[in-house]
């Protein structure tokens, strides 16, 4: 830095180099012979030495005035002056050039005001000359005149800069009477040249909103940069549209878009004559063409291009609009992802746990608890953890930031600075672990051995014993627990518990952490007297028991105490309660839930009617004008209005709120805080707006009571918080998490409602005054959703410009719509935790290493096993990150508490040894066919089985036994070294086993010695019932019972012949789901049932013996256990949910339409629709696919997950457009039959009647109506819409209203899911470059040597991304 600063000052001569500082901070500076300088975007801030600085700061450019420096006042206003000229520039320019003719634009003001600008352009250009700066480099304010002046001159602005101001010339050259020929306009276009500086004022722009203190979110600003270039790009491309068609004075060439178009041809009506429309008229056509162009939705009426050249340019339209839109989606998607990303982060991270906990079954009391824990975390640190922060500081912070916990250790005796060093006191600083508990949390259970210290950091925790209700006492912050039972090894004579009313943080030492810092050199001699405590003489040990002693004696005062006073202070604090709760309403009286709910209501019912009345009105011959506009349904308007007032008074007097300005969580009950928060509030200011009765206004205007409504449109702003308030409230009274991607769809869902509701209004009004509502709403979706048929396009300028601006809007929305269900639907984690990517990297690791193909397929197993039953969650990864210690106990007692206290060898231990027991097991999967147990295997501790099923062995025979849930195996292995050929044991299935090992049972039994008695016993018990399990095997299993079961015939999911017959079941609902629309739409004309009837009863009979099948013969698993008795499997096929689906359809109730047809229907209709309930079994659907796809699998067919994936998605769009293409000419076909031929299969030709024209020679074959029908669904569901084939009757426009949701739906869904494929794909690749790419540049910023570059990268270019993890090793013998 000091050697570019150097170069900086030598380059320019008498440069003076300024901080951008304080003008206090450069006197500073000058008096120490040092300034800093400021570096943009949190970088250090250096400080530099000039050998020289006074005699610069002297120079030519220390008197420079302040308004010439960057972020003065004046620049700040100049440059924002700048770039309004340049985007009026960049609008009017072209409109001046393509649209305002020769005649007109000389006479036109606009000529005055561009030479102005120009002026003003030629004054910048100069200013420029004296305008500081700062380098680009060293980040050092420049503010020597001659540097200055060499900077702007070889810059590329003073080129720019020089050829904006060139249209100056030309102009005065005009105005002064010289001829300059009949293209002087074109003159004006090097002015457009200045949007290359919109990068520098777009810089500025961020620079000075940093200066100012305010966080620049770069999404946001990429996706402003992104519309406002739209807009500009958009101006520019129309007038260039109409500058193609109609280039010269007069557009009479006939073929182009100017001269063809109806709006503009009311000027002549004969097209063969001289057409001159107006400026305005044209520019708002041209616009509204790129923005159907632009934003896709391509209408396709009378703007579309007609000549070579105006087709030409609209390829080029098409191809630039295509990439705008996709560019304006993922900046929407970027901004969704960048919008308070902590808190995305942070509900990203409770949904995770929420869904671990709902597959682990936690209980209710707990998931509060862990809820209520990342509340607060997440308020006071935005949910990151505190050793996570600790973990990344660098060694010598994290040693200073540990230095701040002595004062808590000084005042505990063991740690008195009389007998301990510093670094001692350091080291177990650091090893302090910080531990968050949510109210009410138990922190000591009472009585039972925990050999910790616990130090209250924050908050307040009580001192209780089991046989009192009220607590001792209460600890404060700086207070301790536990330091003689660290030591000694004793019970707890009391218990600890974080208070009811506030969170509390604590510090905990362990034993093993302090073991590990007595084996630190320098610390022999505490460690030998701790190995000895009771006879030590050591200080701190006598100066503990000492401490101990007067804590004995003051809770036994506190005991007598509390006996006496305990009724007196119940009373005392149950007045209290009374005294505080007065008349409110809490924060979880589920009163809240019915008034949020009723708030949302009457905000949607206002955002509907107010508009929806309007139009009625207008339509029914009344005009806003001349007319009152009553309406007797304003009286449910002016209902609500008592609605919002007492949403006022609630909020000001009665809702009582949580105070979440201290650790403390107390809620508020006093009034007066009560108004004053809300009178504070943003949202007091909106109620106040809204609630203005502009009714009033009425009695002096005349009336006009529907029009003084529209102002009450402004409350649909408020839906946002009373969405957030329903959510809270769910949360906090019925404990209903919604979800932030919830959220998000049920806003969304809320504003496309509303925004297609005020445009259907809107169009009503401008285009049927006020009539015929469905066809504008059938217009406002085909705008929104981008499928544009152009059936109804405007047909003036009014419209247009109405049609502009809803198009615009609903581009942007529908943009919008997609990044959020992308958003929503996208969980690929593109990291090098992704799944799909620790498998690659697995085989690839795996493949180098020459592994065994049966161990990389038991590896693999695991990751599968991981992915499907767990989502790919890794449980100890997930508790260790996201939860704290003491809620990471919680939850591992809680999955398994019911192994161990269930087991029969430890029903006689201490509560205490049977939590540390629970804490001490491990969790391990095995797949199917792996060994726990063998002889090259041996025992290394007892099993407990959380899931699947286990087979035991007898060593060299069969199986004796198979357990599931619950039970254990190998007990005498945690007590007996010589017994592990007594049993073998393997994986049934895929199993969860909890894996005690007998090193860390020997470590408990050391630390309780009680339960060393019961080692003996123990030992009995399980060898006894190896050899029960070993020789007899398990009661409910014996031989008699086996040999039957070997003989009944039963079959399996995931048996062989399974597969094939769900095959052929998923085929016949697949011929179903495709044959019944079909019959139903394109055989109304049939009177007779043709051969593929055959076809359908062969299904039914399939149908039939797949519900005999299941009620008879098909297995079940239940508590990991296969059940096969025909009984207890027909007993739970009947009660379940598919019996219903399939028992409805097995009836031939189709064979009633054999009856006859009706007036309306042919038999073959008739008999179509009464098959419908076939297509109950739909139900199943995704059950089969999935289950044919593990079939598959199983037998060896490996079908890629992506292709499969696309498969699903393309399916899905064929299905769905083959069910809305036979409906949509269902409706065409019975509105045929009825006489009417207003419907779109008339219009196409594909029906013969009486009012089609020109239809003789078109094949009306079923085949021909079918590909049209399923042509004008494909283009409605991929959003397409070419408008050749439209609605034309009201059923038809309800049709494909619904068909409009539904398809943009699905094609956001079909984004979405693509999305996450390619992600997925390239997910592994990805990392990988980003590796190497962070490699590359890391090796050539440390300078180092060829050969050390090269053999760094090579060692990268072979690294696994993955460090595989292998199963658990016995772990080894603990020394004597």
């Amino acid at each position: 830095m000091i050697g570019r600063a150097t170069k900086i000052m030598k380059g320019a001569a008498g440069a003076a180099i300024h901080p951008r500082t304080s003008k206090g901070a450069a006197d500073r500076g000058r008096k120490s012979g040092r300034f800093s300088v400021s570096v943009r975007k949190h970088q250090i801030t250096p400080e530099i030495s000039v050998p020289d600085v006074g005699s610069l700061m002297h120079g030519e450019g220390h008197d420079m005035p302040d308004w010439c420096k960057p972020h003065s006042t004046f620049r700040t206003a100049w440059d924002s002056l700048m770039f309004v000229i340049v985007t009026y520039n960049m609008i009017v320019t072209p409109i001046h050039i393509a649209i305002i003719k020769e005649e007109e634009a000389s006479d036109s003001p606009l000529v005055v005001l561009d030479i102005l600008l120009d002026l003003l352009f030629v004054a910048d250009t100069v200013l420029r000359f004296n305008f500081a700066y700062i380098d680009a480099e060293s980040k050092i304010m420049v503010t020597s005149d001659a540097a200055i002046r060499q900077h702007y001159l070889h810059s590329p602005d003073f080129v720019i800069n020089c050829v904006a101001c060139s249209p100056l010339f030309f102009n005065l050259l005009d105005i002064s009477g010289v001829n300059l020929g009949a293209g002087r306009k074109m003159f004006n276009l090097p002015r457009l040249i200045r949007v290359l500086n919109y990068r520098r004022q777009f810089q500025q722009l961020e620079d000075y909103l940093e200066g100012k203190g305010y966080m620049v979110n770069q999404a946001v600003l990429r996706l402003s940069k992104i519309l406002f270039f739209a807009l500009l790009m958009n101006n520019l491309a129309a007038c260039l549209y109409f500058a193609v068609s109609c280039p010269g004075e007069y557009c009479n060439e006939q073929g182009t878009w100017a001269a063809e178009d109806p709006v503009m041809s009311h000027y002549n009506a004969a097209y063969n004559e001289t057409v001159k429309p107006d400026a305005g008229e044209v520019y708002a056509r041209s616009v509204y063409y790129m923005i159907q162009t632009l934003f896709a939705i391509g209408y396709g009426d009378s703007v579309i291009p007609q000549s070579t050249s105006e087709i030409i340019l609209a390829c080029c339209f098409i191809l630039g609009g295509t990439f705008l839109y996709a560019l304006l989606i993922a900046g929407m998607a970027s901004v969704l992802a960048n919008i308070d990303v902590l808190q995305m982060r942070f509900r990203s991270e409770m949904d995770l746990l929420n869904q671990y906990m709902e597959f682990r079954d936690i209980p209710e009391g707990l998931r509060d608890r862990i809820k209520s824990f990342f509340d607060y975390i997440f308020q006071k640190q935005y949910g990151m953890l505190e050793e996570h922060i600790m973990n990344e500081l660098p060694p010598h912070l994290f040693r200073e930031v540990c230095k701040t916990r002595v004062a808590f250790l000084e005042k505990i005796p063991f740690w008195n600075p009389e007998y301990r060093s510093a670094e001692f006191l350091v080291a177990t600083a650091k090893a302090l672990r910080p531990l968050t508990y949510a109210p009410g949390s138990i922190i000591i259970y009472h009585r039972e051995k925990q050999r910790e210290l616990t130090i209250v950091r924050s908050g307040e925790v009580q001192v209780y014993i089991k046989e009192k209700e009220q607590p001792l006492s209460k600890l404060l912050p700086g207070d301790y627990v536990g330091d003689f039972q660290l030591l000694f090894g004793k019970l707890h004579p009391v218990g600890l518990r974080a208070s009811s009313k506030s969170f509390c943080e604590t510090l905990m030492l362990s034993l093993t952490s302090l073991m590990d810092i007595l084996n630190l050199p320098g610390n022999r001699e505490i460690q030998r007297a701790s190995l000895d405590a009771w006879n030590s003489n050591e200080p701190g040990m006598v100066a503990t028991v000492e401490a101990y002693r007067k804590e004995l004696v003051n809770y036994k005062k506190l005991f007598d105490s509390q006996n006496q006073k305990s009724n007196k202070l119940k009373n005392m604090m149950d007045d209290n309660d009374v005294i505080n709760h007065g008349k409110v309403i809490e924060p979880d009286s589920s009163f809240h839930i019915y008034w949020d709910t009723l708030l949302i209501v009457c905000t949607l019912y206002g955002a509907l009617a107010i508009p929806g009345r309007l139009t009625a009105l207008v339509g029914n011959g009344e005009t806003i004008e001349e007319s009152n506009l009553w309406d007797w349904s304003l009286i449910v308007d002016y209902l609500f209005e008592f609605v919002y007032i007492g949403e006022m008074v609630l909020q000001g007097y009665f809702f009582a709120f949580h105070d979440i300005d201290s650790d403390r969580d107390d809620i508020i009950y006093d009034h007066e805080a009560i108004r004053d928060k809300y009178v504070k509030s943003a949202r007091f200011k909106f109620d106040v707006l809204t609630i203005f009765p502009f009714e009033v206004i009425g009695f002096g205007v005349g009336g006009k009571w529907s029009l003084l409504r529209v102002p009450k449109m402004l409350r649909t702003v408020g839906l946002t918080y009373y969405v957030n308030d329903l959510k809270s409230h769910l949360e906090v009274v019925n404990q209903i998490v919604v979800s932030a991607a919830s959220m998000m769809v049920v806003q969304m869902l809320f504003a496309t409602i509303i925004l297609i509701h005020w445009s259907s209004c809107g169009w009503s009004l401008v285009f049927y005054e006020g009539e015929d509502y469905p066809k504008s709403l059938y217009w406002a979706f085909t705008t929104f959703t981008t499928v544009g048929y152009g059936d109804i396009s405007p047909d003036d300028i009014k419209t247009t410009i109405f049609a502009i601006i809803v198009g615009s809007v609903g581009a942007i929305f529908c943009a919008a719509i997609i990044a959020n269900v992308t958003s929503f639907v996208h969980d690929v984690d593109v990291s090098s935790e992704n799944a799909e990517h620790r498998k690659n990297s697995l085989r690839w690791f795996m493949g180098e290493q020459g592994i065994s193909n049966d161990l990389q397929e038991r590896v693999m197993g695991y990751f599968n096993y991981l992915e499907h039953e767990t989502s790919g969650v890794d449980e100890n990864k997930l508790l260790d990150y996201h939860l704290p210690l003491n809620l990471q106990q919680d939850v591992r007692v809680c999955i398994t508490n019911d192994l161990v206290l269930n087991c029969d060898l430890f029903k006689d231990c201490s509560s205490g040894f049977l939590r540390m027991l629970m804490l001490s097991l491990t969790q391990r999967l095995y797949m199917r066919g792996s060994w726990m147990i063998s002889k090259e295997q041996p025992a290394a501790g007892m099993f407990f089985v959380k899931s699947g099923m286990v087979e035991l062995l007898v060593p060299g025979g069969g199986v004796t036994a198979k357990i599931s849930h619950g039970a254990t195996f190998a007990e005498w292995a945690v007590t007996n070294d010589a017994a592990g050929a007594i049993l073998h044991a393997r994986a049934a299935t895929d199993c969860e086993v909890w894996f005690l090992s007998r090193h860390t049972f020997r470590d408990l039994l050391y630390s309780f010695p009680r339960e060393r008695q019961f080692t003996q016993q123990m030992d009995a018990l399980s060898q006894s019932k190896a050899r029960k399990q070993g020789v007899a095997g398990i009661k409910t299993e014996d031989a008699a019972a086996l040999a039957k079961l070997q003989k009944a015939f039963y079959v399996t999911t995931d048996s062989k012949p399974y597969a094939a017959w769900n095959m052929l079941v998923l085929t016949v609902l697949m011929w179903n789901l495709m044959a019944v629309p079909f019959r139903m739409a394109f055989f109304g004309d049939m009177d007779s049932l043709d051969a593929s009837v055959a076809i359908d009863y062969v299904g039914d009979l399939i149908f039939l013996l797949d519900v005999v099948l299941r009620a008879r013969y098909l297995a079940f698993q239940e508590d990991d256990v296969v059940v096969t008795k025909t009984s207890r499997i027909m007993k739970h096929y009947l009660g379940s949910r598919s019996f219903v689906w399939h028992a409805i359809a097995v009836p031939p109730i189709e064979l009633l339409a054999l009856a006859g047809g009706t007036n309306d229907m042919s038999i073959t209709q008739w008999f179509a629709i009464l098959r419908v309930t076939k297509l109950a079994r739909v139900a199943d659907l995704m059950t089969m696919i999935a289950l044919a796809q593990k079939h598959a699998a199983q037998f060896g067919l490996k079908i890629n997950k992506n292709a499969l994936q696309v498969w699903r998605l393309m399916s899905l769009i064929f299905i769905c457009a083959h069910w809305f293409g036979c409906i949509f000419f269902l409706l065409a076909f019975h509105s045929d039959k009825e006489g009417d031929p207003n419907n779109w299969a008339a219009r196409a030709c594909v029906l013969d009647t009486d009012e089609t024209a020109d239809c003789s020679d078109t094949d009306q074959s079923i085949v021909s109506q079918y590909i049209h029908a399923l042509y004008w669904a494909t283009a409605t569901v991929s959003t397409v819409g070419y408008g050749d084939i439209s609605a034309v009757s009201d059923p038809e426009v309800f049709f494909s209203i619904c068909i409009l949701i539904v398809g943009t739906l699905i094609f956001t869904l079909c984004i979405a899911n693509l999305k996450d494929i390619v992600t997925q794909e390239d997910v592994t690749a990805s990392l990988y470059n980003n590796k190497t790419d962070q490699v590359n540049v890391f090796v050539a910023n440390q300078g180092m040597p060829d050969d050390l570059q090269d053999r760094v990268q090579k060692y990268y270019s072979v690294l696994p991304t993955l460090n595989p993890k292998p199963e658990p090793e016995p772990e080894p013998e603990p020394k004597s």
